[in-house]
């Protein structure tokens, strides 16, 4: 889906896999249909716009580095 061509193919692509999963008796597929239902306008928007989540993980991930080297410091002028 997130190979389609524009947004108008990408949301017939994801309608019909929602549609294919809609009666799947695996529960792993369906919670993942589930939740992909409830955030399917978000899903869209991302193929839209030709954005992924992967910069904000990264710079939560360098927050996360950066408050673990900093462990121990009183205060957060020494770190």
């Amino acid at each position: 889906m997130f190979r389609a061509k524009d947004a108008h193919e990408a949301q017939g692509l994801l309608d019909a896999w929602l549609k294919a999963t809609a009666y799947c008796r695996i529960a792993p597929v369906v919670a993942v249909e589930k939740k992909v239902r409830r955030r399917r306008a978000d899903v869209i928007a991302a193929v839209e716009l030709e954005t992924g989540n992967g910069r904000v993980e990264s710079i939560n991930n360098k927050i996360k580095v950066t408050i673990a080297s900093g462990y121990g410091f009183c205060n957060t002028d020494n770190l």
